[in-house]
């Protein structure tokens, strides 16, 4: 079985324009599957993850695109950490801003 941790990522933000446009139709061709906006993996490569590790995946896709002050919390934090969740994994990545006041 494939971990998480040993796919390897393909991020197009910071690529040239034309490495990117190769890369949009490497993905229309189904070569690769977008695991968020910007993050693309070789297709066929998460065959196999169980659900936590799928979300491990998502949540090292989104790590670049997090503020300097979040942390990861709730079934995100599990899933890093190994921890079952009650429940079905989410399709967003949880996090919390341990410097805001907890007020609207």
């Amino acid at each position: 079985m494939t971990e998480a941790d040993d796919i390897d990522v393909v991020r197009t933000a910071h690529r040239p324009s034309a490495e990117r446009r190769a890369l949009e139709r490497a993905t229309a061709r189904g070569e690769y599957e977008r695991i968020r906006p910007g993050v693309l993996v070789r297709r066929g490569s998460t065959t196999g993850l169980r659900p936590d590790q799928r979300h491990v995946l998502l949540v090292r896709a989104s790590l670049p695109r997090l503020r300097a002050q979040d942390r990861l919390s709730h079934e995100s934090a599990c899933a890093v950490l190994g921890l079952p969740v009650v429940g079905s994994w989410p399709s967003r990545v949880h996090v919390a801003d341990p410097t805001a006041d907890g007020h609207a």
